[in-house]
């Protein structure tokens, strides 16, 4: 059975852990640099799964082969995500570095904000990285066009392929969603934790 490790307890990566143990994983590690939450996250998912060794807590990075990065500060509905850059850089490079230390031919997706920038990071020390962006904005997109549409550029610039005339009116309230579900709940979890588990199951089948 792979080995699955979420870095960072927050909303993401919990609801992160919370759907690949949904999907049936195992073998979980939760790596947070507050013990005492990803201990009881663990211990919670432990609870959802039914078995007691199905998330585990882990009080220093190890060898995994699936790494999920959704550590760092997370955006408000004032800040944009390049906002966060040089906070969450300072976090995840050294974490990144450990990876390739530990399986530098590990699979590790970035979730952390600004997220392709985060990867471009992680890529100066590891080869299988994935940002985890384009599904949950290809859904977002779904929802505000009402039809899919093809996304081009960076999950903090993106860019719309094929759009209509009379669609064009429509890229500013796509823009907005994400300050605005932020607004209204403080964050959004559940559409990049969904992401994060399909890329994850891609990466872990035989």
């Amino acid at each position: 059975m792979k080995t699955i490790c979420i870095i960072g307890a927050g909303r993401v990566g919990a609801s992160a852990a919370f759907a690949l143990v949904l999907k049936g994983h195992r073998n979980i590690h939760i790596y947070d640099i507050d013990r005492k939450r990803a201990t009881g996250e663990a211990m919670d998912l432990c609870d959802a799964a039914g078995e007691p060794s199905a998330v585990s807590a882990w009080d220093e990075l190890k060898r995994a082969d699936v790494y999920v990065m959704s550590a760092g500060k997370p955006r408000t509905a004032d800040m944009t995500r390049q906002d966060l850059y040089g906070f969450n850089a300072g976090i995840s490079e050294p974490i990144f570095r450990r990876i390739a230390e530990l399986n530098p031919a590990a699979h590790v997706i970035v979730a952390t904000n600004p997220s392709d920038e985060i990867a471009e990071l992680a890529r100066k020390h590891l080869k299988n990285v994935t940002v985890s962006a384009y599904i949950n904005d290809s859904n977002r997109a779904k929802i505000v066009f009402g039809r899919p549409v093809k996304l081009a550029g960076t999950h903090s610039s993106r860019k719309f392929v094929g759009l209509a005339p009379d669609e064009e009116k429509l890229i500013k309230e796509y823009n907005g969603r994400a300050a605005e579900i932020i607004g209204l709940k403080g964050c959004t979890q559940w559409g990049v934790a969904s992401e994060i588990a399909e890329l994850v199951e891609k990466m872990v089948k035989p």
